[in-house]
């Protein structure tokens, strides 16, 4: 068809006439605004235009300034500091437009809801205990999600939020580092000993309540690249009515209820969560809407995810490891006789250690598709379960009975094509042991594309069965899964080296570096004690190439690679192997401190989550014996859970470590292997940190070398080759692994 040059023209002013209206109403993403915040150098004055500062612009100082200047299409972009920002995020009433919103983008960055509290702030009823009732407005609801942190450790007295908790205790029986709360008084109690050093002691409170609380109606909103953690309540909280929210690779670390939770009547879309250490991970309720795409859980103390109430949920492409009260609850509001209904595809969730079951209660309506369930009691009272193309078999951990599955008599369930590894299923009182299978299929006609089977898991498990082989498709397929958080972080900076292994053994070296730490002074010391055991900032000589040359020879000798984190600064600008409060004198060093343990508890976990007990060598130097290795456990306190599993002989014993080791020729101390360990060499801060009286379940051991043992590449290779055949014996004993070599080590 030919246009007329009028009618050309004409068309071409309405285009610029829409166009115009577009750009005069700010409807695209072109004229969408950045501003940024950046804690330190920012200033709330600026107009927060430009990332730098600038004789007209600069970035604003605090969220809540960004947040409050942003309309629809605007990005708010954090700075990534070394130093997590203090300030909650609150979006109340705040709507973006369709293609249009609100994004508020962290870049990695971190916000923390803890602060450092001094307790010579507080009231001194007694010696060694003290109150404070301006801590927090706080109830007995708070206190269930309350904790302190002591040196970088949470410590939550056994309460959860959600799961089971033991009381707190009375004030007259506190002991040193417990806490209480007295709702009466609507006091926080702790207790310490009359000549400890208060002012050294690293404390710190949750004193924020929610990470990112979005609530009221709010609607097309977006926040990506963010770690909340020590938030006393939720790290991402969403109340009223909320629609078009998402949240893209995001992270909540140690809070005091939930990682994520979505009420009322909240829609949200999720893609890309780490949920870690919280009470629960996720938890929605109400008549909330839910897609959450690639989610990995660990360490939840009540529940992994729970639903509630009359919501409709998805999730998919998740990996949970469970260790909490239960892996996955669903449950409807049975007053109001709706049903809350789960859809998941693509879900691989392992028990790590006691999370009994997975539970389908009254009024739920569940959907799986391609899952995989290992380790778990099935329970179903809810109103119907199908499930298909889904594996249900025993813990990775091995050592446990075979899962049952149990249904009421009202459950509408269906299965097909599924693979079963269980004890049984039951249906009220009628059971059929998995040896009658065809019966079951005979009487309750279901089940015939299904099979029994022995399953075996791939390590670390993901969800894909290694045997049998499977004739269709079938479970979680691994390559749809998220990694685990430890195996995506990595060294957190320079100065940290890591490695993530395949082996139930990691490897630390936190003394043998020689790098300065720019812009942090060398520490004094001052009123310290000196020498072993107390303020040193000398390295450990040739530790860290001792620590590089083990983890080398592991490897070549069996094919698989250790863990390990290696320090490359020089101790004498800060010492990981002490409490915060001593291990550095220049706030500036506190990065590298927190990288090189938080590498350590992503190390540990991996550990515990994959193998279920492992175990960390801790490698120093030592002056004192130059032919001598001393040994420290803390008098075997850090290497609990090897005891509790096969006797004291473990630990010092003729076939222990170290008894392998005096067989091999070394001198080790304590001589007798039975006899206490040396006062300056029974264990540093690392293995009483990560040893398994600790919650991490990983027995630890401190390694002192003497110079005979590391003086030069000839002897350490020796000193490698002979630690290394310890512990493929100690593997086979203690760790049920039976390493066969690749080849010969040829030492």
């Amino acid at each position: 068809m030919k246009l007329s040059v009028r009618a050309v023209s004409l068309r071409v002013a309405v285009f610029f006439v829409v166009v115009g209206g577009w750009l005069i109403r700010g409807d695209t993403i072109a004229l969408g605004r950045d501003y940024y915040v950046h804690p330190s150098e920012g200033d709330d004055q600026r107009d927060g235009l430009s990332a730098k500062v600038t004789a007209k612009s600069g970035p604003v100082k605090t969220i809540a300034c960004a947040l409050k200047l942003a309309e629809a299409g605007d990005t708010v972009h954090l700075a990534n500091t070394p130093s997590p920002y203090r300030e909650p995020i609150v979006l109340h009433d705040r709507n973006g437009r369709p293609h249009h919103p609100i994004v508020l983008d962290g870049h990695g960055a971190t916000i923390t809801g803890a602060e450092r509290v001094y307790l010579k702030d507080w009231d001194n009823p007694q010696p060694g205990l003290y109150c404070n009732s301006k801590l927090l407005k706080a109830d007995k609801e708070t206190a269930d999600r309350w904790f302190f942190r002591m040196d970088g450790r949470m410590n939550r007295m056994n309460c959860t939020s959600k799961g089971p908790s033991d009381p707190l205790k009375p004030v007259a029986d506190l002991q040193r580092g417990d806490w209480t709360f007295l709702p009466d008084e609507s006091c926080f109690y702790i207790k310490f000993n009359p000549d400890d050093v208060l002012d050294e002691m690293i404390i710190e409170a949750p004193v924020r309540s929610v990470g990112v609380q979005i609530s009221g109606n709010s609607s097309h909103l977006v926040v990506r690249n963010l770690t909340v953690t020590h938030f006393h309540d939720d790290g991402f909280n969403l109340r009223g009515k909320c629609r078009e929210v998402a949240f893209e690779n995001v992270r909540a670390i140690e809070c005091g209820d939930d990682g994520l939770s979505a009420q009322d009547d909240c829609h949200i879309h999720v893609e890309g969560f780490d949920s870690v250490g919280n009470d629960t991970g996720f938890y929605h309720s109400g008549s909330s809407r839910s897609y959450t795409n690639r989610a990995f859980i660990s360490d939840s103390l009540a529940y992994d995810f729970l639903v509630r109430d009359s919501g409709h949920h998805r999730l998919v492409n998740a990996l949970i490891y469970s260790s909490g009260e239960q892996a996955i609850r669903v449950e409807g509001d049975q007053n109001q006789n709706e049903f809350c209904t789960l859809e998941m595809s693509h879900v691989a969730v392992s028990r790590v250690s006691q999370s009994p079951c997975i539970q389908f209660a009254e009024n739920s309506d569940v959907h799986a598709d391609h899952c995989t369930f290992a380790g778990f009691h099935l329970q179903n009272t809810g109103r119907s379960l199908s499930m298909h193309r889904c594996v249900v078999a025993g813990s990775t951990l091995g050592k446990c009975a075979k899962p049952e599955m149990q249904f009421a008599v009202h459950v509408k369930w269906t299965g097909d094509h599924n693979v079963y590894d269980i004890a049984q299923l039951s249906f009220e009182k009628t059971s059929y042991p998995i040896d009658k299978f065809a019966v079951y299929q005979s009487v309750r006609r279901q089940g015939f594309n299904s099979r029994p089977a022995s399953v075996r898991f791939a390590e670390p498990f993901n969800g894909f069965v290694v045997e049998p082989r499977m004739l269709f498709d079938v479970g979680a397929s691994h390559f749809r899964l998220p990694r685990p958080l430890w195996a995506r972080l990595g060294p957190r900076n320079d100065f940290v080296h890591g490695q993530i292994g395949d082996l139930p053994l990691i490897i630390s070296a936190p003394h043998g570096g020689r790098l300065p730490i720019p812009n942090v002074n060398e520490r004094k010391g001052e009123e310290l004690a000196s020498g072993v055991g107390g303020f040193t900032n000398v390295r450990d000589l040739n530790t860290e190439k001792l620590a590089h040359t083990l983890a080398n020879d592991i490897e070549r000798r069996w094919g698989k690679k250790p863990y390990f984190v290696i320090a490359r600064w020089h101790r004498r600008f800060l010492d990981v192997n002490r409490p915060p409060r001593v291990a550095y004198e220049d706030f500036d060093a506190k990065p590298v401190y927190d990288a090189y343990h938080s590498a350590l508890t992503d190390a540990c976990r991996a550990v515990k989550a994959r193998f279920g007990k492992g175990l960390l060598l801790d490698i120093h130097g030592q002056g004192l014996a130059k032919d001598t290795v001393f040994r420290g456990t803390q008098n075997g306190k850090t290497v609990s859970l090897l005891k509790e599993r096969f006797g004291d002989a473990a630990h010092h014993g003729p076939t222990s470590l170290f008894g392998d080791l005096r067989n091999h020729g070394w001198k080790v101390q304590p001589q007798t292997l039975n006899g206490p360990e040396h006062s300056s060499f029974m264990g540093g801060f690392i293995v009483q940190t990560y040893g398994s009286h600790q919650g991490f379940g990983i027995d630890a051991m401190q390694l002192e070398f003497g110079p005979d043992y590391t003086r030069d590449q000839e002897t350490r290779e020796r000193t490698s080759g002979t630690l290394t055949t310890a512990l493929g014996a100690y593997a086979d004993r203690y760790l049920d692994l039976k390493l066969v070599e690749r080849s010969s080590s040829g030492r």
